[in-house]
This record gives C-alpha cells, structure tokens and sequence, in this order.
C-alpha cells in the first residue's frame, strides 16, 4: 500500500502545479486581455467619403475653410484615360472645372476660401498651361516667362498665386502671379535658381532658392523687404512639400541643415528658428501648414530599393500639433474602413484632405477627415 500512496501522491502534486500552471496562464492572459482593451486606439477623426460621378480614380490636393475640395479625377473617356480638375462642395456636390492631358496625379491644384480654384494643367500639345479659375470668370489664363515648364504651388484668399516659370533660357525661377493673371519674377538669393512654394494673404512667399554658395537655401520674400535667406536646405527638389508659410507669418518647412533629411524647423520674427522634435525615418516631407499652427508630414519610414527602382516603400502620416506634439495618422485614429491614406492638405478646422482606398482592389478616392471633439472621441472595436 505505501507504493500506491507514494504514487497517488505523486499524481495529486503534479495536478495542483498543473492547476497553478493554469492558474497563472489565465491569469496572464486576462492582464493581457485588459492591456489591450485599455490600449485600444481612439479614433481622432470621422471618415467622409466624397464620391464624384464616373469617377474612377480621385486625388483630392487642397481643402478650404469651407470644406470645398479641389485635385484630380481620372475618367474612362471615348479615346482612353482623360483627366479633369474637380472642384466638391458638401452641398452641391462635384463640377469639373478644366480638362488636362497628363496621366500624372502628383500636380498641385489649390483652392482658397473665395472657392478659387488655381492649378497647372497640360493642354492637348503637351504644353503646361497655369489658370484661376473663379465662378465669375470661369478659367483664366495666367502669363509664364516662357511657354514650357511652369507651375502653380499656392493660391492665397486674395487670389495672388506662387510657383515657378522657367526663365527665355531655360532656368526655373520663383514667381508670383497676380489676380490679374501677371508675373512677377522674384529672383534668386544671388544663385541661379530658384522655385516659390507657398504663399499667405499678406503677400509673403517662401521657396528655395541657390544662393552665392552654390547651394540650395529657403528664403522668405515680402512685397516690401524683399528676400531673405533663412537657411541651407539639402532638398535640391522643385517640390511644393518643402516650405510653407501661414497667415500669422510663421514659416514651416525643410531647413537648418545640409544634409539631415528628418530636420524640420519653424522660422517666426519673433522667435526666429527652432527645430521640431525628431521623428525616425529616411526622409520628412511637410505637407500642408495651417493659421493653428497644425503641420502635416510624411515620413518615408523604410524603402528598398535596386538602383533608381523602388521595389517597396512605406509611409507614415503625421500631425503636428504645438500643443500635443507629434500624432501619428495611423488607421487606428480614423473612425473608417480605409485601408491606407495619404494626406493632401488641411484647414483652419482641423479638417484633412486624403486620398486612400477602401480595400486592396478598391481605387483611390477623396476623403476628409473629420476631427472628433476630445468628449465624443471613443476607442475603436
């Protein structure tokens, strides 16, 4: 009998160390069922989708006080692919305003809070033709240093737009366009070349130009003190998502330093330059800048690449905001079904304009997203 008391004994321990075993496996997975439940993401925004008739792929780029919406719309025409710049109210729906003859998505068309619409589109000789257009006078033509290579970056609320024109000799210069639909070039930093990126109701300009060193700089223009330089830059790029500059004076954009690709710095007379926090990544992209002082930016977080071919890249959005800090757009701060977005623009509201799809065999379409206020925001399932 004290061989089968030895054994029963055996087997009672080994089943209480089995039911602790359980015990505190259960235990541990409920700790991390109520980790996840308390770091359940909180939705930011409301996801509004805008649909435009026959529409096949959108790319909105500009989103005004309003909430009007103006980019890109590619349709299935007679003769293939055609292409239009669209302008949606929330109440009256979508109109095109100006048809254009290029298959790209990238070229900036704005609005300002008059529903001003201002863009450069290719004409039927593949020649680039810059406009504003209004509801008054329809699509007008706005006047270039030479017939090639010219584009619109910024529309301001009096009409006035920026961006560059290439020069008789082929060189890209600054410009400034007037509502009467002249051109006024704004030169260099002593350098060859320069391109305008953004500009406010005062009439102020930011761009980046080649300065006497040989290398490329931001500067700040004004109507009466002319160009300023506020620092290298290394984005010797013609892209509007560099610098911008809002109604308050406040410039925000890519400069400080020659060769940090994630520096972004904030430039005011009063304060003169400061750096925002650090974000990891390969290469900061401001995106649109706002009178709150909220800032958009893409972060190229990985690439792989073999040569000059991207083979895959991935993205992240960001908001700045001078209260919270960096937030991260990811899908869990959108109440919505989109699968993956990029940022376009963003409002005085806080409202943003996105292109993204619903699914992996969905096209891209126009999105807003709207901000939840902090009471009403709630975790998403």
């Amino acid at each position: 009998m004290t061989g089968e008391t030895a054994v029963v004994g055996s087997m009672s321990r080994r089943k209480r160390r089995f039911a602790v075993v359980l015990i505190l496996a259960g235990g541990a997975i409920a700790m991390l069922l109520i980790l996840h439940w308390l770091r359940k993401p909180v939705a930011l925004y409301n996801l509004t989708a805008f649909t435009l008739p026959g529409g096949v792929r959108a790319f909105p780029r500009s989103i005004n006080d309003r909430g009007q919406v103006a980019g890109l719309v590619f349709r299935r025409g007679t003769g293939g692919q055609e292409s239009y710049v669209f302008l949606w109210d929330p109440d009256t729906g979508a109109r095109d305003l100006v048809r254009s003859y290029s298959p790209l998505s990238f070229t900036p068309i704005l609005i300002n809070n008059r529903g001003q619409v201002a863009g450069s589109v290719i004409d039927p000789n593949q020649a680039e033709r810059c406009f504003l257009w209004d509801s008054d006078h329809g699509q007008q033509r706005l006047a270039t240093l030479s017939p090639r290579d010219n584009e619109v970056h910024s529309l301001n609320n009096r009409g006035q737009a920026v961006g560059f024109s290439r020069t008789p000799s082929g060189i890209r210069h600054a410009v400034l366009w007037n509502r009467d639909g002249s051109i006024v070039d704004l030169g260099t930093l002593g350098g060859i070349s320069s391109v305008a990126c953004s500009i406010n109701d005062a009439g102020q300009v930011v761009g980046f130009s080649v300065s006497t060193d040989k290398q490329w700089h931001a500067f700040l223009w004004d109507p009466n003190a002319g160009m300023k330089d506020l620092g290298i830059t290394n984005q010797a790029v013609f892209s509007p998502d560099g610098i911008h500059i809002n109604n308050k004076g406040v410039v925000a954009g890519l400069f400080g330093s020659p060769s940090d690709n994630m520096l972004i710095s904030v430039w005011s007379s009063t304060e003169g330059t400061r750096s925002l926090p650090a974000i990891k990544g390969l290469y900061a992209w401001p995106i649109a800048f706002n009178d709150v002082g909220q800032l958009l930016v893409r972060i190229d977080a990985s690439r792989l690449a073999l040569g000059d071919l991207v083979l895959h890249e991935r993205t992240d959005e960001y908001l700045w905001d001078p209260d919270k800090g960096f937030v991260r757009l990811d899908h869990g701060a959108v109440r919505g079904r989109m699968s993956c977005f990029q940022t376009r623009d963003i409002n005085n509201k806080g409202q943003i304009a996105t292109v993204g799809d619903l699914g992996s065999k969905s096209a891209s379409q126009g999105f807003i997203l709207e901000p939840i206020a902090e009471g009403h925001r709630k975790t998403l399932p």
